[in-house]
């Protein structure tokens, strides 16, 4: 049986705690963690013996918890205990090879496959004969020849996991050929094991992994051969036939390098040949006597290859252009975001329409700024926002993430992969800096520690100076009343002042961005002397809102008395009626004799570009900037066109 419902949201929390313990290497607490996550599970099933439930899940990660801790003993036991369950689970002869349990057991714990087999079939014929194999310390009796008979074996090769840390830190790094070189020196362990036990140990992972480092260093040939080993491996471990076809090096040779499917069905079947004749084939054998149909299909291959490496070329110089724009940016404030919340993720209207037309996307800000570039809230579909505005990932230089909800940070990741394969092309060293909330430091920690990231949480009432940075600018934190969940259950978003400092110390320009949030007592005084104001709107009518809505933005902009206010984050639901809510906050602002001047007031959309410090703004009518008391907005569909008003015919 799966979680009970009574169970479900204890066991989801503890689970998501501990699998990040265990992704950040905190790997004590991740024991402590998967050790409750357990405990629940047995409680429930002491509550009701006639009702198994399956806890092959924390058992594996307590399990794997163990092992990278350094107790790999320990470790090997509730890995065992896990696929023990799994097997019950299934109910079936290879059942649980493709889980979790088997394949770490087989592939990272080098265990004898005949070993395994030969726990799966003790374990088949007692559930057979009805015996309930409802708690794991008790199965640990009922298996323990068996189970001691593995650790046995397992002293042999226990240090040898070690070689998977290794390799895995050099792929994080992007260095495949030292990576290559782990999983080298791994498998001649492994075949000089396997021929002091006579019994065949599982090394499809490793041949794979191998296959990748080299395909990664373009040696396709000698990948393809390593492919092709990882794939007889599999076939060999299966249980029957047609079992190898859902892994990896089958799915790489199929629809990576063409391969004929027909030929690798030949395969499968040489191999299950070889598998019956031999205790300890080797994989080599196999292709070895299969070498004149390999031959015919490699000359077929050479043409799929060059057709690969032109695709890639191509690509390549596609990513290049992204890399590095050509474009010289001018001191502005672009805003590149249209929609609010998880609205770009609906699937009910594709994001971007025939001929390039932009209707169901989120975005962000970009602000350039005396030789710097910052991404400001890049959420969904930021990238191609900026991209189509002929900016490039050389034109990123920090980001500033107001709060961790994926309407304002999902493109973050993007952008520092962009970064990583852009250094390394180019053999560079550009660095991405990140100044965020609370919940980002925590949501990016693992990002910015393995890219040795600069990072600086932004808390409400921080002021950070960037001059040791290199920008021309501070930050200065503002609260929110809006809550990260489910990063952090509190209000530790911010909202942010950008102070710029004008050329030739002619004194300071200030850029305010409330983020998302309620309005709040003392907003006003928060935001003085902004000179453009970016407030965040939402929606308008909802009481349950967590956003400052119509009333709030009016409040806030005539407490503020900014030379130009921007009303973004709009809701969909408000599409059609952007221009006319700003034309009655503006009529409201001047009727309530607030100001002693009209503030213009501009629904933000995709294509707004601001130049500063004059606050002129693009118009589409004119290609030309202009005044920004001097500009008409026109809402047509999704998109809002900025027009001069004075050349409106």
């Amino acid at each position: 049986m799966a979680v009970p419902p009574d169970l479900i949201g204890q066991v989801r929390d503890l689970e998501i705690k501990g699998s990040e313990q265990l992704r950040t290497g905190d790997y004590s607490n991740a024991v402590t963690t998967f050790t409750e996550e357990y405990r629940f599970f047995l409680e429930r099933q002491k509550a009701d013996p006639n009702l198994r439930i399956h806890k092959g899940s924390p058992l594996y990660n307590l399990g794997l918890s163990l092992l990278f801790g350094g107790e790999p003993f320990k470790g090997l036991q509730y890995i065992l205990l896990a696929y023990i369950e799994d097997i019950i689970s299934q109910c079936s002869r290879g059942g649980a090879d493709n889980l979790p349990a088997s394949s770490t057991l087989r592939s990272i714990l080098s265990v004898p496959t005949r070993l395994l087999r030969e726990l799966e079939n003790a374990v088949l014929e007692k559930n057979e004969k009805n015996v309930h194999l409802i708690y794991p310390e008790e199965n640990l009796a009922v298996f323990g020849s068996l189970i001691e008979t593995i650790n046995k074996y397992f002293s042999k090769v226990s240090g040898l996991y070690k070689f998977e840390i290794e390799a895995q830190k050099w792929l994080e790094k992007g260095n495949f050929k030292e990576a290559q070189q782990a999983y080298d020196e791994w498998l001649s362990h492994l075949f000089e094991y396997q021929n002091q036990i006579v019994m065949r140990v599982h090394k499809g992972h490793q041949l794979h992994n191998a296959g990748i480092c080299l395909f990664s260093q373009q040696k396709y040939e000698e990948a393809l051969k390593e492919f092709f080993l990882a794939y007889v491996e599999d076939v060999l471990s299966a249980y029957s036939l047609g079992i190898a076809n859902t892994l990896p090096a089958y799915r790489t040779l199929k629809d990576g390098f063409k391969i004929n499917p027909a030929l690798l069905r030949g395969i499968e079947s040489l191999a299950f040949e070889k598998k019956s004749e031999n205790e300890v084939p080797d994989p080599a054998d196999v292709t070895k006597e299969y070498e004149s149909r390999l031959s015919e299909e490699e000359k077929k291959l050479d043409l799929s290859l060059k057709e690969i490496i032109k695709s890639k070329e191509e690509n390549e110089k596609k990513l290049l252009e992204g890399f590095k724009s050509t474009k010289t940016p001018e001191n502005s404030f672009n805003v590149l975001r249209r929609w609010n919340s998880s609205t770009p993720r609906y699937p009910v209207v594709a994001n971007f329409g025939r001929n390039g037309r932009m209707g169901n996307v989120g975005g962000g800000y970009f602000l350039w700024w005396d030789g710097k570039g910052v991404a400001i809230d890049p959420g969904y579909d930021f990238l191609p926002l900026f991209f189509r505005e002929r900016f490039g990932v050389n034109h990123i230089d920090a980001i500033i993430a107001s709060h961790a909800h994926d309407d304002h940070t999902q493109d973050i990741e993007t952008i520092f992969s962009l970064v990583y394969k852009m250094n390394k092309k180019l053999q560079q060293n550009k660095q991405i800096d990140l100044f965020g909330s609370e919940g980002v430091r925590i949501k990016y920690s693992r990002l910015t520690d393995v890219t040795g990231t600069f990072s600086q949480t932004l808390t409400a009432g921080s002021i950070t100076n960037l001059a040791s940075r290199g920008y021309n600018f501070s930050i200065e934190a503002v609260r929110t009343d809006h809550n990260e969940q489910p990063w952090m259950s509190n209000n530790t978003g911010v909202g942010v002042i950008l102070e710029l400092q004008l050329p030739d110390g002619k004194g300071i320009f200030k850029i305010g961005l409330t983020s998302d949030t309620r309005f709040w007592d003392g907003m006003e005084k928060a935001f003085e002397k902004a000179n453009l104001l970016v407030v965040h709107l939402g929606t308008i009518g909802d009481s349950q809102s967590t956003h400052l809505q119509e009333e709030g933005c009016r409040r806030l902009i005539a407490g503020v008395n900014p030379r130009l206010a921007i009303i973004s984050e709009f809701g969909k639901e408000l599409q059609g009626h952007r221009c006319n809510i700003c034309e009655r906050m503006k009529t409201w602002i001047s009727q309530t004799g607030t100001t002693s001047q009209e503030i213009p007031i501009i629904p933000g959309d995709i294509g707004l570009k601001i130049k500063l410090p004059s606050l002129k703004v693009y118009c589409e009518n004119t290609n030309d900037y202009q005044d920004c008391d001097k500009v008409a907005t026109f809402e047509k569909g999704p998109k809002i066109y900025y027009l001069d008003k004075n050349r409106i015919s």
